[in-house]
This record gives structure tokens, C-alpha cells and sequence, in this order.
């Protein structure tokens, strides 16, 4: 059987999901080394395995498009700006100056 443009389709969803685990493990190792417990990698790692990746293409009307977009970017903006503070611990592997 032929399945025209199903390669290219394969190639590009394996390189997303290679370059979104390679960033995920990237904040797993920094969870792990600036509190020093391997717990809450593995809560993370939980975390993220339940949820998974964003959804981009919401349909729907356009308030719940709208809410949607508004939460992700709303999620974003609190983790850019907690990151450090909620990751602080004495137990650090890793000292980030």
C-alpha cells in the first residue's frame, strides 16, 4: 500500500515530539537540581505525562476559543514569573547565579 504524504506527516510529528521531550527533560534535570529532590521531578514528570501537550486548535465559540488562549497565556505568564521563586530550596543540587 501507498500512503502519499504520510512520511513527511511521520517526520514532523517525531521531530515535535523529540524537541518537546528534550525540553521537558531539560526542566525535569533543573526541578532536580535547584530543589534536590528527586520527588518533585518525578511530580512534575507525573504532572506533565497526565496533561500533555497543549492543545492549539480549539473549536468551539469564539468566548471559549478566547478563554482558552487567555489561560494558556495566563499559565505561561505565572511560570515565567514563579519559576525561580517556587523552585528555591536549601537542599539545592545546583547553585544558578
Amino acid at each position: 500500500m501507498n500512503y502519499p504524504g504520510h512520511f513527511k506527516l511521520a517526520a514532523l510529528s517525531s521531530i515535535a515530539q523529540f524537541i518537546y521531550t528534550t525540553l521537558f527533560g531539560w526542566f525535569a534535570v533543573f526541578i532536580l537540581l535547584r530543589t534536590g529532590s528527586v520527588w518533585a521531578a518525578v511530580v512534575v514528570h507525573t504532572y506533565c505525562n497526565f496533561m500533555g501537550a497543549p492543545n492549539l486548535t480549539i473549536d468551539g465559540p469564539r468566548w471559549v476559543t478566547l478563554t482558552y488562549w487567555v489561560s494558556l497565556m495566563s499559565g505561561a505568564w505565572g511560570f515565567y514569573r514563579l519559576l525561580w521563586k517556587m523552585t528555591e530550596s536549601p537542599n539545592a543540587l545546583a547553585m544558578f547565579t
